[in-house]
This record gives structure tokens, sequence and C-alpha cells, in this order.
């Protein structure tokens, strides 16, 4: 493995919360962690391209590509069911307009 990194959610086993480690030349060594002016403690993963963050104690996924959070399972299936109702919602105002949405 190129990266290792460790999470303890509780604090309770890791101190920092949040480790990671990369290889070279067959050693291990830390990854410096960034803390961000609102305290979030950030690790860059080269192999995923993607920065690990500590935000409020929760591990979170974020792409500096797209300077954004990625969504958890959950955040991610709630915003798929507002997307679903909203288009619900949409085909039903336009039948309500006597517009067929399934010929658009």
């Amino acid at each position: 493995m190129r990266e290792y990194f460790q999470y303890d959610p509780t604090g309770d086993y890791l101190n920092p919360q949040l480790l990671g480690l990369h290889l070279v030349d067959g050693n291990y060594f830390p990854v410096a962690a960034n803390t961000l002016p609102d305290s979030t403690v950030s690790l860059p993963s080269e192999v995923l391209g993607l920065e690990l963050r500590l935000e409020a104690g929760k591990l979170r996924f974020y792409d500096l590509a797209r300077n954004q959070t990625l969504l958890t399972h959950e955040e991610e299936a709630a915003a798929r069911q507002a997307a679903e109702e909203k288009g619900q919602r949409l085909a039903a105002k336009l039948r309500e307009l006597n517009i067929d949405p399934d010929s658009l």
C-alpha cells in the first residue's frame, strides 16, 4: 500500500483522531496534516486525489479539483430522493398544463 490512513471516530484510541502514512523507499512516513482556518484537519491523499478532512469530529472526503466535499452515502441518497420528488412535482405541473412530460 502506498498510503495508509487511520481514523478513530470516538477519539478513544488515536490522538489525533486522523492519521496518515505514505510509503517511501519501503518505509512509512507520516502524512503532514494541515489545519484549515476553521480548525478542520486535512490530510492529502495522492492515491485518491482527495483530501481526508476531519470536520467537527467526522471524516469527510474533499475534492480539491472540484472544490467540494463529497457527499456521504446518506447525503447522496437524500439528494437523489429530493431530485426524484422535484421531478415528480414538475411532471405533475406539466400535466396540469396539458403537457405530456414523456413527450419532451
